[in-house]
């Protein structure tokens, strides 16, 4: 654990008064009180895509309900027995299916295939013999949201660390390659870094530990392999250029109400070499 240096012990001074609601997924995703990493990702490309992406953020997709059906698995195990149940029928189609999200109102429904993978990967990450995983899950906390306010820009900030332990911050993203030159891909498109920042802030600001940052990431093809990558210092770095920006930005939104497009969307296109 690294020592809070004075200029972050200032930081902390001036912060806000910090909140960690006992709040289940969905009530954290429906909150609109503070922005999310999610959030200020969409605002980096430009307020109208941050705009949009609010507009549709509970949308349930496939990609989603795999995504927060492993979490599930993986980090509330009961929770995932109460609300996940299977569907053998094939696809989700006709009177018997009907019938049955009728019979299981309430529950999150997965086809066979998607419960075979999540387990799949589920029973991966648990396994993972080169760093203790599946005991620093089970003994760390789970799922627990924080909100603090910016002492910058004073606009609300929110974070629900997967899993945070003594030995740091653990994230779980599904990928389709989990090694390095390939989830590094990822972590620039994705913009992961900017999480990484966001949550180690976070973190620093709710208790003053300034804890390192891990994803725990997981194939979803079988076997599905999982790789556990530590987000550099370089990583971090330009994370939080990323969320300062992201955070400007969106305080002018909140100011102004208006979430402009892409500026000066007009240009030449280069023929990259590979062509």
């Amino acid at each position: 654990m690294n020592a809070t240096s004075k200029i972050e012990q200032s930081t902390l001074a001036m912060a806000g008064a910090i909140e960690q609601p006992a709040w289940s997924n969905d009530e954290y995703h429906a909150d609109r009180s503070a922005v999310s990493c999610s959030v200020l990702k969409q605002i980096l490309r430009s307020p109208a895509h941050m705009k949009a992406y609010r507009e549709e953020e509970n949308k349930e997709t496939n990609s989603r309900l795999i995504g927060t059906a492993l979490h599930a698995a993986v980090l509330e195990p009961d929770m995932f027995e109460q609300n996940f149940i299977e569907w053998r029928g094939g696809n989700r189609t006709g009177a018997k299916y009907t019938q049955f999200t009728e019979d299981n109102a309430g529950k999150s429904i997965l086809k066979s295939d998607e419960m075979t993978r999540v387990l799949g990967m589920r029973d991966s990450i648990l396994a993972y013999k080169e760093y203790p995983i599946g005991k620093l899950l089970k003994e760390g906390i789970n799922e627990r949201s924080v909100i603090w306010t910016d002492a910058a820009t004073g606009v609300r900030c929110k974070i629900r660390p997967d899993n945070k332990n003594p030995y740091g911050m653990f994230d779980l993203k599904t990928t389709d390659d989990a090694r390095p030159f390939a989830f590094v891909k990822n972590c620039v498109r994705q913009l992961y870094d900017i999480q990484a920042a966001m949550y180690q802030e976070g973190e620093l600001v709710a208790t003053g530990e300034k804890l390192d940052f891990y994803f725990i990431a997981v194939e979803i093809e079988a076997p599905y392999s999982t790789w556990v990558h530590q987000a550099s210092a370089e990583m971090l770095a330009s994370g939080m250029e990323k969320f300062r920006k992201a955070l400007d930005a969106y305080k002018t939104c909140m100011e102004t109400g208006e979430y402009p497009g892409y500026a000066m969307p007009c240009s030449i296109v280069e023929w990259p070499r590979y062509a």
